[in-house]
């Protein structure tokens, strides 16, 4: 297996923009030009918010180096470059890769959606998903030896200025490092510029090649500190003192294409330095100016969205969405999604709808590229609701549920909720108190949007006691001219009492959560075999020694050393209590020990 050749590439050069059918077939078959070992893992699976993570094994030890892309959904160079490397072949070490690191803001080409992502670093937040987002990817960052992060920056970096377009508050073409050396161990300058010695001479034309930017990040004198204080590369170094760095190109290059093969370009040599030896994926004869072209195909009530075309609704009925993709190629394919129109913030292909009013037509987007609108034709008469009662309907946990005024939801810490509307009503505002959906234009309304409850969340004097560890949630129709109602939440703490395991002779074995005192654990192949808690199981998510572990998965108790199985909840990555397992060889070592 040959490494991709490299060669010096020109923007201004004739790209033959492939098809979507040449452009889906060619990505298909980048995989088969690099085979790589890998391992992938979605959190928040089944929100609106997930975030996949790819783990590639070499067949040598090494470090571990964590690279990833999308954090800021206008930057699409770096979620295609990054999800090129899931199809790398690691020699040494070990790469993890997060190609969309923010996919709500992918879809809409923004560069965020409630608050910038990018700047939740600097302390622990909690009160938007991209604040869940920033939780997983400390966890992550906390896993590797060093950090590289993918950007698109606007204009061209220089330490002098030139014009408007090229001076210091540029961005683009840029490798940025918060500080020369810090805390006099990690040299970045030194490191970049060995790499820039290397990357500049391919570079075409020169008048586009990479430059160092130091953001001078800890200075006072700063003038990019107080905002590079909050970012993930910033945090990477302060808190785990690792070397983390920016490859930002230039937004103002229009070739996408020339764009994605510079940065993987240097992103691979930045891997060498770092000692994770890779084998990119063979990339010749294609072009990512066309990337997004080739979709997955959705269907919606079994019909294929075609941009242009019609889709029959029937009325009263809730929506059934199908993304097609399988095996290696949904790996490599771009991310679809499907809007209705007036409902922007939820993606069809990821949760149940239940239209209570026609609308004109469905949106399909392909990694936020509009691939076009197809007609909402509606069939049938729904039901006569004008003179029916009040009912609130909403989606809990992905089940349809509708109530009435004043009775009460029963929900657990982490359960999802998409509140449709009122049945019958139309334009209606549905206010659920304590909590903004939609910052900076906060008009009471938070239908249509996906909200994980969790308490922590919620303005403190919102929220009514009903028990010693139960909270009351208000949800309040406020449509101008409606007559008045509400429902109840009343949300409770999801409890894991025990996990159930598979001993390596497949006997099962019960261990309680949050034991201070260890299992004695035969040393070998575990089974995650199931949960005992006060909901679902799908809400739990169990790490092992920080990996995260399906249940069904097998995971390994070694000789000499304790695993640590953490339990979070699956929709916020908050810990929940953990088990401790002790080979019994260990702890019989331990009990002699104390003895003498």
């Amino acid at each position: 297996m040959k490494p991709i050749r490299f060669r010096a590439s020109s923007p201004s050069r004739n790209l033959d923009r492939i098809s979507a059918f040449a452009g889906a077939f060619a990505l298909v078959a980048l995989l088969f030009c690099a085979q790589a070992q890998a391992s992938s893992f979605t959190y928040f699976e089944g929100t609106q918010h997930p975030i996949t993570v790819h783990t590639l094994h070499g067949s040598e030890p090494g470090p571990t180096v964590m690279v990833q892309g999308g954090i800021q959904g206008d930057e699409v160079a770096g979620f295609i470059t990054a999800q090129l490397l899931t199809a790398a072949r690691v020699t040494r070490g070990t790469l993890i890769v997060v190609p969309r690191a923010n996919v709500p803001s992918i879809h809409h080409r923004v560069r965020q959606v409630n608050v910038d992502l990018n700047r939740r670093f600097d302390r622990e937040y909690d009160d938007f998903f991209e604040d869940r987002l920033a939780r997983v990817i400390r966890h992550l960052v906390a896993q590797s030896d060093a950090f590289i992060h993918l950007h698109e920056g606007s204009g061209f970096y220089s330490p002098t200025f030139v014009n408007d377009l090229r001076n210091p508050r540029r961005w683009g073409q840029s490798i940025i490092i918060d500080t020369d050396v810090y805390e006099e161990t990690v040299d970045l300058s030194g490191l970049v510029q060995g790499v820039l010695a290397r990357l500049n001479p391919l570079v075409r034309p020169a008048s586009y090649r990479f430059e160092l930017f130091n953001t001078d990040t800890f200075s006072l004198n700063s003038i990019f500190g107080a905002e590079m204080r909050k970012t993930l590369t910033c945090h990477a170094l302060t808190a785990h003192r690792i070397p983390a760095l920016a490859i930002e190109v230039s937004k103002s290059i229009s070739s996408l294409d020339w764009k994605v093969r510079e940065q993987l370009r240097a992103t691979v040599m930045f891997l060498e330095h770092f000692g994770v030896h890779v084998e990119p994926p063979c990339i010749e004869g294609m072009s990512f100016d066309a990337f997004a072209a080739a979709p997955p195909e959705v269907r919606v009530n079994g019909q294929r969205f075609a941009p242009g075309g019609v889709i029959t609704v029937e009325a009263g009925a809730p929506l059934r969405v199908e993304v097609a993709t399988s095996g290696e190629d949904a790996r490599m394919a771009p991310v679809p999604g499907l809007f209705a129109e007036g409902r922007p913030l939820v993606d069809l292909t990821r949760s149940p709808h239940l239209p209570l009013e026609p609308f004109g037509s469905f949106e399909l987007r392909s990694d936020g590229e509009l691939v076009g609108r197809a007609t909402a034709r509606f069939a049938g008469k729904g039901p006569d609701t004008a003179k029916e009662p009040v009912l609130f309907v909403l989606w809990h946990n992905n089940r349809l549920k509708r109530l009435a005024p004043g009775q009460v939801l029963h929900a657990l810490e982490g359960d999802q909720l998409i509140i449709e509307g009122v049945r019958g009503g139309r334009d209606e505002i549905v206010n659920i108190k304590g909590i903004v959906t939609r910052p900076g234009r906060n008009t009471g309304q938070d239908a249509n949007v996906e909200i994980v409850l969790d308490s922590e969340m919620f303005i403190p004097r919102f929220l009514l006691k009903s028990g010693p560890d139960k909270t009351r949630i208000q949800v309040v129709r406020e449509t101008p001219g409606a007559r008045g109602a509400e429902f109840l939440i009343e949300l409770s703490p999801r409890r894991v009492e025990a996990l159930r395991l598979l001993d390596p002779a497949g006997r099962t074995v019960f261990v309680a959560v949050g034991d201070s005192a260890p299992l004695l654990a035969q040393p070998g192949t575990w089974t995650l075999d199931a949960a005992w808690s006060n909901g679902e199981q799908d809400k739990l998510l169990v790490m092992a020694d920080g990996l995260p572990l399906r249940f069904g998965e097998t995971f390994v108790v070694g000789p000499g050393r304790h695993t640590v199985l953490n339990i979070r909840q699956a929709t916020t990555f908050k810990p929940l209590g953990e088990v401790l397992l002790a080979p019994a060889s260990m702890a019989a070592r331990s009990s002699q020990d104390s003895r003498s």
